[in-house]
């Protein structure tokens, strides 16, 4: 191999090499302690952030080099137990899954998560079970992974998107959170998104749990 083909392999392999390693390296994170949420009093509208294990989690963990958190979801309580409403991307591009419900402990479980916070919001009974009625309406009308990251459709939703406009069926003041739009690459382009920090940010909510 002539020197400069050599040379321009490596300069191709090394940023690779070292994306990989990160990778590697976040995938080997902690695994969440979950005794801690025997403490806590779980209610309709609590959000839950995991820092996940998987491709997309890396790629939103360095996309929001200041968040601690990769994914969100909305939890509601049925029969005194608590599931998470929450929405992912599937395991390609051309599979786009639904809108999940599963138990909080499923969404938090060691091969899923490394690190999880919940956080509350301020709003009263009445209104939160608005909130979780649209989070449920999502669900049940099983809306996909929107892979264009577009708030202006509900029919495709990302994570934040669902949670977003499940909580504007409780307080319009959830808008306030658009001001926080991130700029991101999503393969050829950049697109503005709402990321799970801008939630953590707000003075909408407070933090109740963390590990």
């Amino acid at each position: 191999m002539k020197p400069w083909k050599l040379i321009l392999f490596l300069l191709i392999l090394c940023p690779f090499i070292l994306l990989l390693s990160e990778y590697m390296i976040f995938r080997s994170g902690n695994t969440c302690n979950l005794k801690v949420l025997d403490y806590v009093i779980l209610q309709d509208g609590d959000l839950v952030f995991r820092r996940g294990k998987s491709l997309e989690s890396f790629a939103v963990a360095k996309a929001e080099r200041n968040s601690t958190f990769s994914h969100i979801g909305l939890i509601i309580m049925e029969e005194g137990k608590p599931f998470v409403i929450h929405i992912e991307p599937g395991e390609s591009s051309l599979k786009n899954d639904p809108v999940k419900k599963e138990p909080l402990h499923s969404f938090l479980q060691s091969d899923k998560a490394s690190h999880f916070a919940i956080y509350r919001s301020h709003l009263d009974r009445k209104s939160l079970a608005r909130v979780t009625a649209q989070a449920k309406t999502f669900y049940y009308k099983k809306c996909r992974f929107d892979n264009y990251y577009d708030l202006t459709t509900d029919q495709n939703l990302y994570c934040t998107e669902l949670v977003l406009k499940a909580y504007r069926q409780g307080d319009q003041k959830i808008n306030t959170l658009l001001r926080r739009l991130d700029e991101v690459n999503i393969l050829v382009t950049r697109r503005k998104i709402l990321m799970p920090i801008a939630f953590i940010n707000s003075s909408l909510f407070y933090k109740i749990c963390t590990q």
